[in-house]
């Protein structure tokens, strides 16, 4: 599993959620690839995830027990978990797109117009519902290459993205499938993936 922490959305508005790439299906113990159902049913998953981020938010004291309770009642969880981005086995561009979008840069200059009254015009790829636009205007001074980049940088560094794999022991998988939980996701530039 891949995942890609982000803290910010289409417009540059605060949006913390979480990209991943996982594969649909395991590894038995003699290394075959056993794939899940097409159809698989989510919503459990979904429900589990929501579950668990609440409780850790509760016991490190970023919510409280009435907030909880509340984002437990209501009729749409606030969470949600997408799955109908596939990629076929060997599909190698189709992988490195979705990859490259995944870990995408929260500012993309193609979308980044300074004009000549004084205001940053960033332009989003859809209609955001909640901020009722699609476009963010600001002053150049507030988005200063220094003002926009200790902003982004602080968004960033509170994930640590970490890679982690843990086989069981005796497994039969692979090596070539497994990353060292100590490189922290660093890849050896001298070493060849593709095998």
């Amino acid at each position: 599993m891949i995942v890609a922490p982000q803290s910010f959305g289409n417009l540059l508005n605060p949006h913390a959620h979480l990209h991943a790439l996982c594969s649909l299906g395991v590894f038995d113990q003699e290394g075959t690839f056993d794939a899940a159902p097409h159809d698989l049913d989510f919503g459990p998953l979904e429900e589990l995830f929501r579950e668990r981020t609440l409780k850790m938010m509760l016991k490190r004291e970023a919510i409280t027990a009435e907030r909880v309770e509340l984002l437990q009642s209501w009729q749409h969880s606030g969470f949600n978990l997408n799955t109908t981005r596939r990629v076929a086995a060997g599909d190698r561009q189709s992988l490195e797109t979705l990859l490259q979008y995944i870990e995408r840069p929260p500012v993309s200059l193609r979308r980044l117009t300074y004009r000549d009254d004084g205001m940053v015009h960033y332009q989003g790829g859809k209609f955001h519902p909640g901020l009722g636009r699609d476009h963010q205007l600001v002053t150049r001074s507030s988005f200063s290459p220094c003002s926009c980049l200790t902003s982004l940088c602080d968004m960033r560094s509170r994930f640590a993205p970490t890679a982690r794999s843990r086989p069981r022991s005796g497994s039969n998988i692979p090596e070539r499938v497994r990353v060292d939980p100590g490189t922290r996701g660093e890849l050896d530039a001298g070493r060849d993936y593709r095998r």
